[in-house]
């Protein structure tokens, strides 16, 4: 049965008469809220705390002497409903090629789950999952087209549902690298900390670098002490946080882009911003040209 459900178990005797019954869950009796009622056991909406074994004791006292009859185990099992489908996709080089790798995947319900990948409506591969919540499809790219838009849908015995559409098209990184610094502060107004964004104009897949002084962080001649967030999906960003500041931080701070499936690609890169930390103040100000591509 489904979370949600109505259950009922009645505890029948061939028989008898002057009967009390008992019940039990995973063989301790109940005492709980569960609604007992003679010879039944009511379960008006089951959770999956109600998944277990159940059996029922039916006796009678006739005279201080007892007699008992036991039934057998009954096996609750309670399935939860599978949730919206949700869909993403990422890129593998194939030899001078290159394939998508798509991924369906729900975040609850109780397997097996039949997962399909929907491009335009037509569908390019179904798989059944009997130990997972998700599913993996081999899609052929090429990089800068539209290949179209792809759904996945998941079903189940009681469910049928589709997510929403995700546009298979990979963009190159190109164009316009901004970097953005604002500041983090204590309580007391004192600067805590640096915060420098780099956003890129487009790109599906970046692969983000940053550099103090030409030098690529981390660098082993300058000891930067510095957070990094990761990119999303929809979101091709990244945010690098300087923790500590101190005058050897001072300098050019600058970052820079490139497709994260192509290793031999150009770097796309922001302006340098200069960084001047004096023990009381700390000055930014934008320095260098325009963005520019440059060689790896």
């Amino acid at each position: 049965v489904y979370e949600g459900s109505r259950i009922l178990l009645s505890c029948e005797v061939d028989r008898g008469s002057h009967l009390y019954f008992t019940w039990f869950f995973n063989r301790k009796e109940i005492i709980s809220d569960l609604n007992v009622s003679g010879n039944k056991l009511v379960m008006e909406r089951v959770t999956l705390g109600n998944a277990g074994n159940y059996y029922c004791i039916a006796w009678s006292a006739v005279q201080d002497i007892r007699r008992f009859s036991t039934s057998t185990e009954v096996k609750v099992s309670v399935k939860v409903y599978i949730s919206k489908p949700k869909i993403s996709f990422s890129l593998l080089k194939d030899g001078d090629g290159y394939r998508g790798n798509v991924t369906c995947w729900s975040s609850r319900g109780s397997p097996p789950v039949n997962f399909s990948l929907l491009l335009d409506d037509k569908e390019l591969g179904s798989v059944t999952a009997t130990g997972s919540l998700s599913a993996c499809f081999d899609v052929a790219m090429v990089i800068g087209l539209d290949m179209g838009d792809a759904r996945c849908r998941v079903k189940t015995e009681a469910q049928d549902f589709t997510s929403e559409p995700v546009t298979l098209e990979v963009v190159p990184v190109g164009g316009v690298v901004k970097l953005e610094v604002d500041y983090l502060y204590t309580a007391g107004a004192d600067l805590a900390a640096a915060r420098m964004s780099c956003h890129i104009s487009r790109g599906t897949f970046p692969l983000f670098s940053w550099l103090f002084n030409n030098s690529v962080l981390p660098s082993e001649d300058h000891h930067v002490e510095f957070v990094l967030s990761q990119p999303g999906f929809s979101d091709p960003s990244q945010t690098l946080i300087l923790t500590k500041f101190s005058q050897k931080d001072s300098g050019y701070y600058q970052c820079r882009a490139r497709d994260s499936y192509d290793p031999s690609g150009s770097w796309v890169q922001s302006a340098a911003m200069l960084v001047h930390i004096t023990d009381q103040i700390l000055y930014l100000k934008p320095q260098g040209a325009p963005p520019t591509e440059t060689p790896e």
